[in-house]
């Protein structure tokens, strides 16, 4: 039988193996508990189609909507982010000096996924194919995401940000190419576009509104951050404009979040269809 365990190590990986296994055996029953459903109410009496109707609403039809979660969990509890992102915060943004290196952060995600594939390799024999795959997309999304949520609480910004945040990214993506073997490699587009609103400039807030409305993947608060990376970069730009650059940010996070108050990251809605690229 299938070990089941709950560390977080290679071999147990929080059992997502067994967890997937278990969540696809759960599916076939409630597809066949879905074929047996006329036969059960042709025999049932009045008070037993009541009983019927309640055991599919509440254990049947929910199941789907039961993997749907798991699989945007999955990537939460096997590659961690709140360390990474702790690590962009150290990086100094705005310096002059664009190097050739990338920040310390990339290796921390690439350590990750070592691990995860190196845990995936080991369910090859009992973890289906697209599970797999749904898993790893999915730990791509999440780390993108992670990404941005770093980006966005960076403070002291300079003209080379983007720069260094593109480099970072190209690299990171090149090497998660070549260890998940996804190609085309999904959802980096999520992490570079934010990127390359930091070239946005702050005096030219009807862009950034416009920008902003236009990407709602990026929830408010990110948003938000953006604006106040932008507006510290002026102030440091220009001696003696921190307070009309101050209270142009203001205005700008006024207008900002009234656009992008219903926006949400992509985790929050994605299928498994859409994880697994069928979609």
């Amino acid at each position: 039988g299938v070990k089941v365990g709950l560390q977080a190590t290679e071999e147990g990986c929080w059992a997502v193996g067994e967890r997937c296994v278990a969540m696809e055996s759960l599916l076939f029953l409630s597809s066949a508990a879905l074929a047996l459903r006329p036969s059960m109410e042709s025999l049932a009496s009045a008070d037993g189609q009541h009983v019927i109707q309640s055991f599919y609403e509440s254990s049947v039809f929910v199941t789907a909507d039961l993997r749907d979660a798991m699989c945007r969990l999955i990537p939460r509890v096997t590659v961690v982010m709140e360390d990474v992102i702790q690590s962009i915060l150290q990086v100094k943004w705005d310096t002059s000096d664009l190097g050739v290196h990338h920040s310390p952060y990339v290796d921390m995600v690439h350590a990750r996924f070592v691990d995860l594939c190196g845990a995936l390799d080991q369910m090859e024999s009992f973890l289906p194919p697209k599970m797999r795959r749904v898993i790893v997309r999915g730990a791509v999304l999440h780390v993108m995401e992670g990404l941005v949520e770093g980006y966005s609480r960076i403070r002291r910004s300079g003209a080379n940000t983007p720069l260094i945040i593109s480099n970072d990214i190209s690299t990171l993506k090149a090497s998660l190419e070549l260890l998940t073997r996804l190609k085309p490699f999904p959802f980096s587009k999520h992490a570079e576009n934010f990127a390359k609103a930091f070239f946005l400039d702050i005096n030219s807030p009807e862009m950034i509104v416009e920008w902003a409305r236009q990407h709602a993947e990026y929830p408010s608060h990110q948003i938000a951050g953006l604006c106040q990376s932008l507006g510290a970069k002026e102030s440091s730009a220009v001696f003696g404009r921190t307070v009309q650059t101050s209270d142009r940010v203001k205005a700008l996070l006024a207008q900002v979040a009234q656009v992008s108050k219903h926006h949400a990251l992509p985790s929050s809605s994605i299928t498994v269809a859409q994880l697994a690229g069928e979609g």
